[in-house]
């Protein structure tokens, strides 16, 4: 083997050994940036099933209730003081019917 030979085999051996190192260190970057990607993937999950409780207790009607009273000063009221908007509207078209058919005889 020349000298000239000699020297391209070890440039060769050398950009070969240099590429496989660059490999090696490249495999363990993404590994570490594939390793941070779960741990958000986990902690993403963790809050979606934390806000998928809350939101399911939030709309239960005790909590509604509790909040109404708390928030905005509401109570449940007592059944002898409700008033159904639908009878009076009820009772205030027939009346009228009964004056228009009154009135157009």
């Amino acid at each position: 083997m020349t000298k000239k030979s000699a020297f391209f085999w070890l440039v060769y051996v050398s950009v070969l050994f240099l590429a496989i190192i660059m490999q090696k260190v490249e495999r363990i970057k993404t590994g570490g940036r594939l390793a941070q990607i779960n741990l958000e993937i986990g902690e993403k999950k963790a809050r979606n099933d934390y806000l998928a409780f809350d939101l399911s207790t939030s709309k239960s009607p005790q909590n509604l209730i509790m909040e109404a009273e708390k928030r905005l000063n509401l109570t449940i009221p007592e059944p002898d003081t409700i008033i159904v908007l639908e009878d009076i509207i009820k009772k205030n078209t027939e009346s009228k019917t009964l004056i228009a058919r009154l009135l157009s005889h």
